[in-house]
Parts: structure tokens; C-alpha cells; sequence
């Protein structure tokens, strides 16, 4: 207890993290146009990588940090009690998976529209990831039991191609900088023993006398 435990803890080749303005300017738009007009499909996409992006690298560094301090994550009032809220982000308003799984559907159909050749031409590793997973779940046509067996047999591939969408989102916004700078409650604290907290125990117990 009287140790003062580091507010962030960073680690190497963290996961990248869904700028706000991924979205955010492209939405602006929206608010001056009639009731009931939907976004371009880019944009819904875009929006989808936000949401995915942001709760997995919450989640990824809420528990790494929760690990680094050990039993003071058990503690009352650090704020860890409050990590599951984290889990019913990921899967409220829009479960993660679903949203991915959307990526890839959608990704297939424009392989479709763009044929063998076209999606070849694109010359990108989500183009061949796509190509791929296409000639995989090709043979269940319109069976759509066979289709989930075979959704269910290449679930690693439908992720990753959904990973490599995100990627594709994520790189085409300028910078990687938050929008904020952090502020001083988000540094990093020192990790010696605080000689200030003995002091004010023997202090505050003086005064009891």
C-alpha cells in the first residue's frame, strides 16, 4: 500500500488503435442532411473499424496494465472493478465479431462484382486474403448449412481478412497522433517507495492523540 503504482504502463509494438478521425470528419456532413440519409459504405465501414479497434485495444492494455500491479487491480476504488464495462462494450451496440464478420461479407461481395482478374490486379495482401476465402466458401453456393460449416471450418481466415480491412481503414488516415496531447493524470508515476505516506500515517496519528 505504500507503494505508488505507474497510472500507464507501455508496452512494445502495442496494437494500433483507431484514430477518432478515421470517422469523425466524415460524419460532419451528416448532420446537415435529411432525416434517414445513410452513409456511403466506406464510411460504415470506417465506422465499424472505430468501434472494433477502440474496445480491442482498451481491453489489450486494461488487462496488461491490470497484470503489472497485481493485487491492487483487486483492490476497491482503483477503477479495475470497473474493466467489465470494457466487455459489455465490445459486445453492446454492435458486438465486435458481428461487425467483423460484416468486413469480410462485404469484402467478398466486392470480389465478386470485381471478378478474379480485377481483385488479382489490385496486387495487395487483403485483395489475395480475400481471393482466398472466396475459393474457400465458393462450394456452399446457396446451402446455407453447408456455408456455416464452412464459415465455422475457416473462422481464422474470415478474422484475418476482417484484420487486414481494418489495416486498409487505419493507413489511409494522415498521422497516428492522438488528437490530444496527455495530460499530466495520464504520466506515469514513480515506482520507489513513497517516504510521504509513512509520514502522514505518523502525522494523522499524532493528531489522534
Amino acid at each position: 500500500m505504500g507503494y505508488h503504482f505507474p497510472t500507464i504502463i507501455m508496452h512494445p509494438a502495442p496494437p494500433r488503435l483507431a484514430p477518432p478521425r478515421l470517422a469523425s470528419p466524415r460524419l460532419a456532413p451528416l448532420r446537415s442532411a435529411p432525416l434517414g440519409t445513410i452513409p456511403d459504405a466506406d464510411l460504415v465501414d470506417a465506422i465499424s473499424v472505430c468501434k472494433i479497434r477502440a474496445i480491442s485495444v482498451a481491453v489489450d492494455r486494461a488487462h496488461k496494465l491490470r497484470l503489472e500491479v497485481g493485487s491492487y487491480a483487486l483492490m476497491h476504488k482503483t477503477g479495475f472493478e470497473l474493466m467489465d464495462m470494457l466487455l459489455c462494450c465490445k459486445f453492446a451496440e454492435g458486438d465486435s465479431r458481428i461487425l467483423q464478420m460484416k468486413l469480410m461479407r462485404d469484402r467478398l461481395k466486392q470480389v465478386k462484382k470485381d471478378g478474379v482478374i480485377g481483385t488479382l490486379l489490385q496486387m495487395n495482401e487483403e485483395a489475395f486474403a480475400a481471393l482466398n476465402l472466396a475459393r474457400k466458401l465458393a462450394p456452399a453456393g446457396r446451402d446455407l448449412e453447408k456455408m456455416d460449416e464452412l464459415m465455422k471450418e475457416n473462422w481464422e481466415d474470415i478474422y484475418d481478412l476482417a484484420e487486414l480491412i481494418e489495416e486498409r481503414h487505419i493507413n489511409k488516415v494522415e498521422g497516428e497522433d492522438f488528437m490530444e496531447p496527455i495530460i499530466e493524470r495520464l504520466e506515469a508515476a514513480a515506482v520507489h517507495f513513497d517516504l510521504d505516506w509513512i509520514k502522514g500515517m505518523k502525522y494523522n496519528s499524532a493528531k489522534k492523540i
